[in-house]
């Protein structure tokens, strides 16, 4: 793939950023493995700043897949990848950043083995595991590398992987979060160079509204009902997002973790402006694009000047990268702690949680590189683990933080292992028939039949106590 020119001097920026990325995120590293709340959750001290930069930037890594939706669908980008997603962490920052941050575990399924058992928190780690493995995001990144150098697809995943947790393995979350910092502010400097480039080019609204599609400006994106809204329930994933329950938990106060949210949703609000704008701009610039994930991308080839090309890219990478070193770590920690460790049920194995994780960090990055290897569309692999994994987890979590609303164990797994089942043969009928059982998307059974589970159980345990 060679449909992008970049000079010298932009292939040299972006290259000081791989390596400023590498420097910054090794700083500290020995006093963190020594230590390891500091290594899993920076010691649970992150303050107000840190705290919404790395929730910002590790939330928002679908770059690419967000110009492919915006591409596609126009303003129905802000409603399926905004405000269904803002209306979700408004719910997490009032119901659940105090709880979670109060309650003092690591993980979720740290929190699901404390509240219900130990079965319990081990299923809930494969679904952690299986909802933070960064695949769709090693794509993403493979893609860019692609793009700036010209190598084959499966070198420039390998090669974006290594750049993205290389540094994790040695410095754990708090060289995560100290290169989210740096790509916050990178993220926001892209996006806010390209639009006054692409207005003084080509026009403003007007030149939108006469070369963009009706249905661009139409809030379904000219969609069906049930496609955008499936979108609503698949943000309620905020809900059991592993990367908002680690930040809550490692925030130095239950007032950063929950007014960091808010602050992160006005920062995301105006992101998602950018992105959706430049979404129409490209659909309009280039109506005929082959492949609606390269809108961004082709974008800049069309309207941004050497230099200024590079820092958009170095824009877009810092925001795959973002999310990727992210998820890798909360993977490799669900992998180390909460598999690993866990099945051992030796607590004084616990000081070898950080060499588990370490190897945790190995497998999370050979299992992405396959997985983003086989899938050919971001927004496939965020549907298909995201209306599995939702209806999952989202009841277990929710009552696990509020024990009035509690059942027995034994209800919680059999609930997690039906809607499993019910969600998983959804999905297998829709890919193998074209598809999905009278129409209806995996993610309404699934949370239908957790539901009717928690329901039954809530019943029986209250006849049990008061009848």
């Amino acid at each position: 793939m060679n449909i992008m020119t970049f000079t010298p001097l932009d292939v040299a920026l972006i290259l000081a950023y791989f390596t400023g990325v590498i420097l910054i995120g090794t700083l500290g590293s020995r006093r963190q493995k020594s230590d390891l709340e500091d290594y899993l959750v920076a010691g649970r001290r992150v303050t107000l700043f840190p705290f919404v930069a790395t929730l910002v930037t590790t939330w928002y890594g679908g770059i690419l897949g967000v110009g492919e939706y915006s591409y596609q669908y126009g303003i129905a980008n802000w409603i399926a990848f905004g405000f269904f997603y803002y209306f979700w962490a408004v719910i997490y920052a009032m119901l659940m950043s105090k709880r979670v941050h109060r309650a003092h575990h690591y993980t979720i399924p740290d929190e699901l083995t404390a509240a219900y058992d130990r079965k319990t928190g081990l299923l809930g780690a494969i679904f952690t595991f299986a909802m933070t493995v960064p695949a769709a995001y090693i794509l993403m990144i493979g893609t860019m590398i692609q793009l700036i150098f010209g190598w084959s697809l499966a070198t420039s995943v390998i090669v974006g992987t290594f750049f993205s947790i290389g540094y994790i393995l040695i410095g754990g979350f708090r060289s995560v979060v100290r290169t989210d910092i740096v790509q916050f502010v990178f993220m926001f400097l892209g996006f806010g160079l390209i639009l006054p480039f692409a207005i003084i080019k080509f026009g403003g609204f007007d030149f939108l509204r006469s070369n963009l599609p009706a249905t661009h400006w139409d809030p379904t994106g000219g969609m069906h009902f049930q496609e955008i809204f499936v979108w609503f329930f698949i943000a309620a994933g905020t809900m059991v997002d592993p990367g908002f329950y680690q930040r809550c938990t490692a925030a130095q106060t239950e007032k950063t973790a929950q007014k960091g949210i808010f602050i992160a949703i006005g920062f995301w609000f105006l992101f998602d402006l950018m992105t959706t704008s430049a979404g129409l701009y490209a659909r309009a610039i280039l109506p005929k694009l082959d492949n609606p994930v390269m809108a961004y991308p082709m974008l800049a080839e069309h309207v941004l000047p050497t230099v200024f090309k590079a820092i958009f890219f170095i824009g877009m990478l810092s925001t795959i990268m973002s999310t990727i070193d992210s998820n890798t770590f909360l993977a490799a920690m669900t992998l180390g702690r909460d598999v690993i460790w866990r099945w051992k049920s030796d607590p004084a194995a616990e000081p070898q949680v950080g060499i588990y994780t370490q190897m945790g960090l190995i497998l999370t990055g050979i299992a992405s590189v396959i997985m983003a290897l086989y899938f050919e569309s971001v927004i496939d692999i965020w549907k298909t683990v995201g209306s599995i994994g939702t209806p999952v987890l989202f009841l277990p979590l929710m009552t696990s933080l509020y024990t009035r609303w509690r059942v027995s164990a034994n209800v919680v797994f059999g609930s997690m292992v039906l809607t499993t089942i019910v969600t998983g043969s959804w999905v297998i009928w829709g890919e193998t028939q074209g598809a999905y059982p009278f129409g209806i998307e995996p993610i309404y059974p699934g949370l239908l039949t957790s539901a009717v589970i928690f329901g039954i159980g809530l019943w029986q345990f209250r006849e049990k106590s008061f009848g």
